[in-house]
Parts: C-alpha cells; sequence; structure tokens
C-alpha cells in the first residue's frame, strides 16, 4: 500500500510540474509574441530606434545568430546589420513574426518562429524604380530566463527564402 501512494504521490508530483511548465511556456509564449508584434509595427512604422529597443529587450548581450549556411553573428553586429537591410527598405506592406512550439526545461526553454515580410526597395539596376522583396524564414531559438525575463540566446535559421521581384536569391 506504500509503494501505491508513493507511487500516486510522484504521478501527482510530475503532473503538477508538468502543468507549471505548460502555463510557464504558455505566458513565455504570451510575452515573447508582444516583442515581436511591437517589433513589426516599429518596422512598419519605420522606427528602427523603437525596433532596436524592442529587441534588445528581449534577446540576451551574450545573443548569437546562426544563418542556414553556418555564418555566426553577436547581437551588436546582427542589429548593424539589420538597421541597415530596413534603412534601405522604401516601404514594409506586410510583416509578421510569429512563435510557436515552445518547450519549457527549468530556467532554459526553445521555440520556432516564422517570419514573413514583404518590402518595396529600390532597384538593383535602376535606383529610380523600386523593387518587391518578400522575405518567408523559420527559425529554432533558445532562452533562458533571467531576472528581466525571458531572454533569447542564440538563435538558427533553418530555412529562409528571399525573393526579389518574384525571383529567388541565394542567400
Amino acid at each position: 500500500m506504500k509503494h501505491i501512494s508513493r507511487g500516486i504521490a510522484l504521478l501527482a508530483l510530475a503532473g503538477g510540474i508538468a502543468i507549471v511548465r505548460a502555463d510557464e511556456a504558455k505566458d513565455m509564449t504570451k510575452r515573447v509574441q508582444a516583442g515581436m508584434n511591437d517589433f513589426t509595427k516599429a518596422v512598419m512604422r519605420k522606427d528602427y530606434t523603437q525596433a532596436e529597443s524592442v529587441l534588445k529587450a528581449n534577446f540576451s548581450p551574450k545573443f548569437v545568430y546562426t544563418r542556414a549556411n553556418g555564418e555566426t553573428m553577436k547581437l551588436n553586429d546582427w542589429l548593424a546589420q539589420m538597421k541597415v537591410q530596413f534603412a534601405m527598405l522604401k516601404s514594409v506592406s506586410k510583416m509578421s513574426m510569429t512563435i510557436s512550439n515552445v518547450k519549457v526545461t527549468g530556467n532554459k526553454a526553445t521555440s520556432k518562429e516564422t517570419f514573413v515580410m514583404v518590402a518595396t526597395m529600390p532597384n538593383m539596376q535602376d535606383p529610380k524604380k523600386t523593387s518587391k522583396l518578400e522575405v518567408n524564414s523559420t527559425s529554432s531559438s533558445v532562452w533562458e530566463k533571467t531576472a528581466k525575463g525571458w531572454m533569447c540566446i542564440s538563435s538558427k535559421d533553418l530555412n529562409e527564402t528571399v525573393k526579389i521581384d518574384g525571383k529567388p536569391m541565394k542567400m
């Protein structure tokens, strides 16, 4: 009988831990998605200072970004590159970022993200004309719980499709 009681207690404890982790994953997803939404709104308004501020509030100073080709960048290099790229855009007609598949284990978490953007940029051959830029990508990220909340410590592109005027670009 003791073993049955102990077994039931362990199952109840494990079930409770699973519920807490599920709640934490749900809360984290909600918070991170809100940050992603703030970022996309700022970019669409061309408020790159606010966009950078949102990223810095959600990304750890030790963050490392890995492109699909294996190239890596630290946070400040990634932010600088992104600023230059966004400054080249004439307008952004569509932009979305979505977090999914969040799994929490202790003070670490993993997630998948999707990114979609449709923008207008100067044409590479004739700057007086414009081109349509379309970007679709998926990535996986690792998060760490800190005193400031969940901070992204790494993100890796799983795949990325970039088209200019409907033609795929090699990245």
